[in-house]
């Protein structure tokens, strides 16, 4: 493992919940001048609420990084903040790695919807296959336009049309229109289809994952006959209403709800308010509230009082 020093760190680290700076006070311990306190684990601050981090194994290795965002990370004149870094297989003197949990290059533990960095630090910001597991995306989207100095990048990669992957924690698959409306407040804003999100993976993925599945509970004989299906009848299901009566829906709908909710089209959801003696009292004021703001309007308007 290779982090940075503790003193670079200190540079631009700052309480998650004041923002007020933070300093070493012990070799294990990071605190504001406010005595809010934050352990350093194996010479990684942990600044986040929660559960204890998990060490992950040093040999884990996850996605690489395409060379074409490297050699832009490394080419920015200021510092970079790649957060939700994974294992890494580079170390660069401007790229600060964060993580939910400790992998080995990780510099700092963070919660991305409340990032320990102080306002204006940081020249550009990489995301790469994280807002999808956040279950706030809009506020990590303003939490890095706030570390951002003036002028700084953010780049992401999110899933659109992907299988459910790394659950309980993947909340949203946006469309490009989504996406925008997460980075409203930025400026340039411009979506595309980087090569690795090419279409085909959509599907690759897609029936690589449900194939395997429909083989493990139902069988091979049900597998074959869902790979057997070419791209022309699985369209003309499609195009002529008659998904509901097809062999391939009737094999699928005896799948587990555990699995159909990875490939699912949508969801249906049914809910209950629980309401309490509180919930109603409040109810009730506002409702009172509001009418005396239309009394007063109307014998202002009606009766000049």
């Amino acid at each position: 493992m290779c982090m940075k020093p503790i003193k670079e760190l200190t540079n631009f680290l700052v309480c998650p919940e004041t923002l007020d700076p933070l300093y070493v006070v012990e070799t294990n311990k990071l605190a504001t001048r406010y005595g809010r306190e934050f352990i350093i684990l194996n010479n990684v601050p942990i600044l986040r609420d929660g559960n204890p981090p998990n060490s992950i194994d040093i040999n884990h290795s996850s996605n690489s990084v395409p060379s074409e965002i490297w050699q832009w990370m490394i080419s920015q004149p200021g510092r970079v903040l790649f957060l939700g870094a994974g294992a890494t297989n580079f170390r660069a003197d401007n790229v600060f790695e964060v993580e939910y949990n400790i992998f080995r290059n990780t510099d700092i533990v963070v919660d991305a919807h409340k990032l320990p960095i102080r306002s204006e630090s940081f020249q550009a910001v990489v995301a790469l296959n994280v807002f999808e597991h956040l279950y706030n995306p809009e506020l990590a989207a303003e939490e890095i336009r706030r570390v951002l100095v003036p002028g700084g990048e953010v780049l992401i990669h999110t899933a659109f049309l992907q299988p459910l992957h790394e659950e309980p924690h993947h909340y949203f698959n946006a469309t490009e229109f989504g996406v925008k409306r997460w980075f409203r407040n930025f400026s340039n804003i411009n979506v595309t289809v980087s090569s690795n999100f090419n279409p085909c993976y959509t599907l690759s993925w897609y029936v690589n994952d449900l194939l395997q599945y429909v083989k493990l509970i139902l069988g091979n004989e049900e597998r074959d006959k869902i790979a057997n299906l070419t791209l022309e009848e699985l369209a003309s299901l499609w195009s002529q209403g008659n998904c509901g009566d097809s062999e391939l829906f009737k094999i699928l709908q005896l799948l587990p709800h555990e699995v159909q909710s990875r490939f699912a089209a949508g969801f249906q959801l049914s809910a209950v308010k629980e309401s309490s003696p509180a919930d109603k009292q409040i109810s009730l004021k506002q409702r009172q509230q509001k009418l005396l703001i239309n009394q007063a309007q109307w014998e202002k308007n009606y009766l000049n009082i």
